[in-house]
């Protein structure tokens, strides 16, 4: 999804709740390496947030009504579960990965920021 000014995302979640699903989404690419998972870290493995998600979600009373169980089999979850994983690659941990220089502490500022594009 392509970056939005902050407030245009909140006038967008005051006129309609369904934006909050649109904003709250993570991407796949390190999904092994980003557990536990939900907004609140309560569930520890992907198989686990595929099951969650084939019973139909929690019982939350903010549950977006849509949202319905699965009907995966046992077969189907672990596929989904391995499809998922296929998505992330090596964790980027290495010494090629890590920056190790001074970050600087000052930026030079840039003049009209809201009229230049990045």
């Amino acid at each position: 999804m392509m970056n939005m000014d902050m407030r245009l995302m909140q006038e967008r979640l005051k006129q309609d709740p369904v934006y909050v699903e649109m904003f709250a989404a993570a991407g796949y690419g390190e999904l092994k390496q980003t557990a536990p998972y939900m907004h609140n870290g309560t569930v520890a493995t992907l198989e686990e947030v595929v099951a969650f998600y084939n019973r139909g979600g929690g019982d939350d009373a903010n549950k977006v009504p849509r949202l319905k169980p699965l009907a995966l089999s046992r077969e189907e979850q672990a596929d989904l579960v391995a499809f998922l994983e296929a998505l992330c690659g090596d964790p980027l941990t290495g010494p090629e990965h890590v920056w190790t220089e001074k970050i600087p502490a000052h930026y030079q500022a840039i003049e009209n920021w809201r009229d230049v594009r990045n």
